[in-house]
């Protein structure tokens, strides 16, 4: 049995890249795993030495390969904090990397860790076929020194300046803002804020953020509530009035529909021909619109009719992208091309 060990999904991920005649080495490994080459040597070192993985070199593919065939990890003590962990670390670091949080976030699990249950033996693979992290989108990029001076500045209640840039408009100000709560939905952090310019709270997104920096001027926050805020603001970025919103499934989809909890609010009727239509409130037609083409030809905004016209001009759009033969993109590379010829000397 083995009591210690680097965190076992990295250990998995080498594994199995290896397994499958990937032949990777450290330095394409600490880039695939945002880990330093001295970390990924470790774990190399760790697989062949701890583990008993028949590991070597390949210098023709440069990197490492199994030389048995029918290698399987074997089974490791962990406690039920580690398999806990190991189910949410990867979805919560994930939104978090790159900020100061990330290093505290890390420090929490590892407590969790520790203070959870006795060791039980696990396989790890078995875990791997158990649990598995899927990212509908990549999560906005974030840039580390402006996310700290912002999450210190909510700490300390300290206006900031910050020179912002407004992607709908394609221009970039200067304004102080007092920081009262930063969010991630859906992979994107939102900053809400309240504006000096605008005199309100706003949302701002911290991958605009070009520059930020303290003013030194503290601020008592106003009445403020971040969930409140975000249920009518954020939700609402599109920018259209609450309306009552109706979605027919046909029977292919109905299962699906009907094996969700919806919570209040939301009205499920099923239909005579085995469809379900779903009732609900909304505040972004947009977004509906895009989760009803996320479910195929199978959904269909029914109501209101002006959401349903703005569905049909959405999708002659998209006709009119997929007709014809898709023409070579012109990139960057084509206005470097050498000369025909060499040049004179």
């Amino acid at each position: 049995m083995i009591a210690t060990h680097p965190p076992i999904l990295r250990i998995l991920r080498i594994h199995y890249l290896i397994q499958g005649r990937s032949y990777p080495n450290v330095p394409g490994l600490a880039r695939l795993l945002e880990a330093s080459r001295r970390t990924i040597q470790r774990d190399i070192d760790f697989l062949r030495d701890q583990l008993g993985a028949p590991l070597a070199f390949n210098p023709i593919e440069n990197g490492y390969e199994y030389t048995q065939d029918g290698f399987t990890l074997p089974e490791i003590k962990m406690t039920e904090g580690e398999i806990l962990a190991l189910m949410v670390a990867d979805r919560a670091l994930g939104a978090y990397r790159g900020t100061e949080s990330e290093e505290m976030l890390r420090r929490l699990i590892e407590k969790a860790v520790l203070a959870l249950g006795e060791s039980r033996t696990v396989s790890p693979e078995k875990i791997a076929e158990t649990y598995s992290f899927m990212h509908s989108a990549p999560p906005a990029r974030v840039n580390a020194p402006v996310f700290a001076v912002i999450e210190k500045a909510i700490r300390n209640r300290e206006t900031i300046e910050i020179t912002y840039h407004t992607q709908s408009r394609a221009t970039t100000s200067r304004r102080n803002v007092d920081p009262y709560h930063l969010a991630n939905v859906d992979g994107d952090w939102y900053l809400l804020a309240f504006c000096h310019r605008r005199q309100q709270i706003r949302t701002f997104k911290p991958a605009r953020i070009r520059k930020a920096r303290p003013t030194g001027v503290t601020f008592v926050p106003r009445a403020f509530d971040p969930e409140e805020f975000l249920r009518t603001k954020l939700r609402a970025m599109g920018g259209d009035r609450i309306f009552e919103a109706v979605v027919r499934f046909d029977a292919s989809l109905a299962g699906h529909i009907l094996e969700r909890d919806w919570s209040n609010g939301y009205k499920v009727q099923t239909l005579m021909n085995g469809g379900v239509e779903l009732s609900f409130r909304s505040e972004n037609a947009d977004a509906l619109i895009r989760w009803c083409l996320s479910w195929g030809t199978g959904a269909e905004v029914i109501s209101p009719s002006w959401a349903r016209r703005r569905a049909r001009q959405i999708l002659r759009q998209l006709s009119r992208r997929y007709e014809g033969r898709v023409r070579p993109a012109r990139t960057a590379e084509r206005r470097h091309r050498p000369p025909s010829r060499p040049p004179s000397e």
